[in-house]
């Protein structure tokens, strides 16, 4: 048994990128005299996602019949550039993982190990080049205003 890993392309780029602007906002009302609290929410355009690779999981299994050679396939997720950079594995495929273990009759874990022997090197250069996106240095830095003003 073993994983394969393919890229496909995308026809459409993925519209969900992090937002550009972080807006602080007072809120109207108190709470037994205290002052208004600050709210913050995302505002303004969402960056452009320019990547259009996927990549294609799946799991082969070799086995002899009447003294030939087959092989099955099972389909666990076609990912895309950003599912990798954002998610994890059990996020986005647990659910087909579990289905692949039960008719293969084996151990999720095994599938996991599987793929992500094959995922982890794939994700940490994609991580790399995601790193040094204007998105995320973006996002980062929204989420440490919030983590400041929350955690004083």
């Amino acid at each position: 048994m073993f994983c394969v890993i393919q890229q496909v392309q995308l026809k459409k780029p993925n519209q969900y990128g992090a937002y550009r602007e972080l807006v602080a906002e007072r809120d109207s009302w108190s709470i037994n005299g205290k002052p208004p609290l600050w709210r913050y929410r995302y505002a303004g355009e969402r960056f452009d996602r320019p990547h259009l690779e996927a990549y294609k999981i799946s799991i082969h299994q070799s086995y002899r019949e009447c003294g030939r050679v087959r092989k099955k396939q099972y389909s666990i997720r076609t990912m895309s550039y950003y599912d990798i950079v954002e998610y994890s594995l059990i996020d986005c495929a647990g659910g087909a993982i579990d289905a692949a273990a039960k008719q293969l009759g084996i151990e999720c874990d095994t599938i996991y190990n599987l793929v992500e022997t094959k995922l982890t090197p794939l994700r940490e250069r994609l991580e790399a080049d995601f790193h040094q996106s204007e998105e995320y240095q973006t996002a980062k830095r929204h989420r440490q205003i919030i983590n400041d003003h929350l955690n004083p």
